[in-house]
């Protein structure tokens, strides 16, 4: 009996051994995951605002127009910053496949206020905004604006002002 104690003893030794490492490294992955949430907010819904200004997308006659706005969630921007307006115009979906994770379009009238709440995917690390004027403003390109997931608050929304044919972006305060 001893020896067969004897024997047992190493391998129960082995098994709790082994066992533990599985449960320390589970543990350690926990506390990681605790401390990422508790020390970094995490950013889980866009949230922006587009105050548009009286005279926005003017057409020949000087009246404002509606403007429409593309929200594309990228998971990386180069694709976006070397794709032309029209291209972002007549086919988004197309010219960055390979990027795009999530979309929305809305409408936004002259002397509007529009808050936009969506769930921010988590493989998307940029924010891209266009803005599909009459006549934009291609050499300056000032028609578009690109956040990183970093510009973007948990709790406050993001402001983006729409004035003439320009998309600003307020700064947080």
């Amino acid at each position: 009996m001893t020896r067969r104690f004897l024997i047992m003893l190493p391998l129960c030794f082995a098994t709790i051994l082994l066992s533990s490492c599985g449960a320390w490294q589970k543990t350690k992955q926990g506390t990681a995951s605790v401390a990422k949430a508790v020390f970094y907010r995490q950013v889980d819904r866009l949230h922006l605002t587009f105050n548009a200004r009286a005279a926005i997308n003017q057409d020949d006659a000087h009246h404002a127009m509606p403007l429409r706005l593309g929200i594309f969630q990228l998971s990386e921007r180069q694709t976006f910053d070397n794709t032309e307006y029209h291209d972002l115009l007549t086919q988004p979906d197309i010219v960055l496949k390979e990027s795009l994770v999530a979309q929305r379009q809305l409408s936004v009238m002259p002397r509007q206020s529009i808050t936009l709440a969506m769930p921010m995917e988590q493989q998307a690390q940029f924010v891209a905004i266009v803005g599909l004027f009459r006549q934009p403003d291609r050499e300056r390109g000032t028609w578009k604006r690109v956040l990183s997931r970093d510009d973007l608050d948990a709790d406050t929304p993001r402001t983006i002002e729409v004035r003439d044919n320009t998309l600003n972006l307020d700064s947080l305060k």
